[in-house]
């Protein structure tokens, strides 16, 4: 009867339903009761255990009742910290984007404090003691900035880490893209006609400016990365290399059509279709120029929008490139940009994050993704070269494969059709 008394005691009988409650209204925040029950519920008991095994250095009833007494501090220190946390990203961050180690102190250094303080205070309060307030904030600032230290170097390692990783990645895919690129296409500029000249010249063109833009890149490799220009650096990378690989795939895509067509010519396999090459060119031509095809130019919103994330764009501008760019229809992007949930407290990290200088490069790197990919869709660059170029005085074998160039983009049904 004794030991049953000791293992329940009359404040038990308080405390006890409050602890469930706690966890109740922590799984209330966080909207999902099993990850309550394993990231918090379940540790609680661990850590109350392990804690009041090596504070009575035996397992017995003051063992328990130490288990208990702690059990109901965490819990009550952890729905404390949840409350601020929901709480503090609403008063803190309204209309800028801000650097990841900024956020650490404004915003996960006060928790940290709170978190500690109130362990100290449920402590004293469980077990009706005298708060000692002098040790009460001597104790959890000096825990916490020891703590808030330790992270912010964490950070520090880890921002670099992911920068060297990100930037060996690129490197390795720029190198290999060009390789490879090189490889496939180094025999296809056999023939000295005006097309073949035109596509290589751009493609000798871009790769320049790609090699300006990579030298442009390793001037800021040499730093230590913990200012927003990291980020932003990684993105700009990640980008860059989108557009090697998209241009590359047009330029190999249409040298390869061009030496398809100059080998239909040579082996004179227009006929009998055809009686003559220049009646093959006239048929070309007159399908081109009857076309209502016309170059789809970057709209204005594109335009708006693309200066907007190339800008110092503030957190209220987020929701213009939100709503112009129709992120929220276009599948995968909806995904990585516009996080919610049914959860409260997810949804304040979520806040919090959608206010970092990460989130920031994010949404540029998407938007500009998107632009770019669906431009490229419509009309590339290379296209928009050749096709420009339509009239310009060449010889007949270069007009006949420029046409069909134009042609397989804007008429593929007459093109599947042409020697049927």
């Amino acid at each position: 009867m004794l030991q049953k008394e000791v293992l329940l005691s009359s404040k038990d009988k308080i405390l006890l339903p409050l602890f469930f409650l706690s966890i109740i209204l922590i799984a209330v925040l966080i909207r999902n009761i099993f990850l309550t029950i394993l990231l918090i519920l379940i540790p609680i008991l661990i850590i109350s255990s392990v804690y009041s095994i090596i504070k009575t250095k035996s397992f017995n009833l003051n063992s328990i009742i130490k288990m208990k007494e702690t059990s109901y501090v965490l819990s009550f220190s952890i729905f404390t910290i949840m409350i601020f946390s929901i709480i503090l990203p609403y008063l803190l961050f309204h209309n800028s984007f801000i650097n990841i180690f900024v956020i650490q102190y404004i915003y996960v250094l006060p928790i940290l404090l709170i978190f500690f303080a109130s362990l100290y205070i449920f402590n004293y309060l469980i077990k009706k003691e005298k708060i000692q307030y002098k040790h009460l904030i001597k104790s959890s600032i000096i825990i916490t900035i020891i703590l808030s230290v330790v992270i912010s170097i964490g950070l520090i390692s880890f921002s670099n880490y992911v920068y060297n990783e990100r930037t060996e990645i690129y490197n390795w895919g720029y190198d290999k893209e060009i390789s490879e690129f090189n490889e496939k296409t180094q025999n296809l500029y056999s023939d000295n006609l005006l097309i073949f000249n035109e596509i290589k010249t751009y493609q000798d063109d871009f790769l320049a400016n790609a090699n300006q833009e990579k030298l442009a890149f390793q001037t800021f490799d040499k730093k230590l990365c913990f200012t927003n220009e990291c980020a932003k650096n990684v993105v700009d990378k990640a980008y860059h290399l989108i557009t090697i690989v998209v241009n590359f795939m047009f330029i190999q895509s249409n040298i390869e059509k061009a030496n398809e067509e100059l080998t239909l010519i040579n082996e004179e396999k227009f006929k009998p279709e055809f009686n003559t090459l220049e009646d093959y060119s006239k048929i070309l031509k007159e399908k081109v120029d009857s076309s209502e095809f016309t170059i789809q130019e970057l709209s204005e919103e594109d335009k708006e929008i693309l200066s907007l994330v190339e800008s110092d764009f503030n957190y209220n501008d987020l929701n213009k490139i939100v709503e112009k760019s129709d992120l929220e229809h276009n599948g995968a992007w909806s995904d990585v940009l516009i996080i919610e949930s049914n959860s409260i407290f997810y949804d304040s990290l979520s806040y919090t994050f959608k206010h970092s200088a990460p989130y920031k490069e994010l949404v540029r790197l998407v938007t500009k993704i998107m632009i770019f990919t669906g431009q490229q869709g419509k009309n590339d660059a290379l296209f928009i070269e050749i096709y420009k170029n339509k009239n310009i005085d060449e010889p007949i074998n270069s007009k006949i494969i420029r046409n069909k160039l134009i042609l397989t983009k804007i008429e593929p049904h007459f093109v599947e059709e042409i020697f049927s």
